[in-house]
């Protein structure tokens, strides 16, 4: 048992270091080179409709959007809890562990450490739930600011686009809490098959936040190799710093 439970120990870790340090890799992309990954785009264009609903008073298409957002957020939340409640009547469950334990292969026996990983799932779980009301926190106070705003100096295209981003990034959080518990599932039956789904997990992310499928080649920002130009260089990574934090009305002033 002390030799399966080391495999489960050391596969665990190296899981979450694999995806905790792409994701890490993510957020300095992100900060450092925005128009190169989706979700600096993202941001880039969520200022952008907040803009075009504030400056054209588009309430009916704002109101729109913004529930779409919590329809799905409150979907995913609602699935959280319901996996959590499962994930109790599984534990109860003692002809589950063994059919789980047929399929082993060097980890320890699921009598022994199954309380654990049902645990650790539901951590998951709970903290990708906590993450979508946050969310739907956010998108239906902005909701309101959205119609506010426009006769309101005090309530600025800015706070609205903060509560916004903030939304938005709780609800990123959570969806990847969600695809992350889905390596832990797979931990049910073998270590092995964890450190799998994660690696298959993080590609998939790959793909889908900065790879060439996503982002064109040519649309990318690619740093200039020549030494004689470092004030350009200097000059545009400071706008592309910038791009992410700026409407497009206000990026056309800068420019000028």
């Amino acid at each position: 048992m002390l030799k399966g439970l080391i495999f489960d120990i050391i596969f665990l870790s190296i899981s979450f270091g694999i995806y905790f340090s792409y994701h890490l890799f993510l957020m300095i992309t992100v900060k450092r080179t925005p128009l190169n990954t989706v979700i600096g785009r993202n941001h880039y264009f969520r200022r952008t409709w907040v803009d075009i609903m504030i400056e054209g008073k588009k309430d009916i298409l704002a109101v729109q959007t913004l529930r779409n957002m919590v329809m799905s957020s409150t979907l995913l939340a609602s699935t959280s809890i319901t996996l959590v409640v499962l994930i109790i009547n599984i534990l109860v469950s003692q002809t589950l562990t063994t059919v789980l334990d047929k399929i082993r292969i060097i980890g320890a026996h699921n009598n022994d450490i199954l309380i654990y990983k049902a645990f650790i799932l539901i951590v998951v779980f709970l903290f990708s739930f906590l993450n979508f009301a946050s969310s739907i926190r956010y998108v239906t106070h902005l909701a309101f600011l959205l119609n506010v705003a426009p006769t309101h100096k005090e309530c600025t295209k800015e706070y609205c686009y903060k509560t916004l981003l903030n939304g938005s990034n709780h609800y990123t959080v959570g969806v990847r809490s969600f695809y992350f518990s889905m390596t832990i599932i797979l931990w049910f039956f073998d270590p092995l098959f964890l450190l799998l789904g994660t690696l298959i997990i993080v590609y998939w992310l790959y793909i889908g936040d900065i790879s060439h499928y996503i982002i064109p080649s040519k649309e990318k920002v690619k740093k200039s190799k020549s030494k004689n130009s470092n004030n350009n260089n200097n000059n545009s990574f400071d706008e592309e710093n910038t791009i992410g934090e700026l409407s497009p009305i206000e990026l056309e002033k800068v420019k000028k």
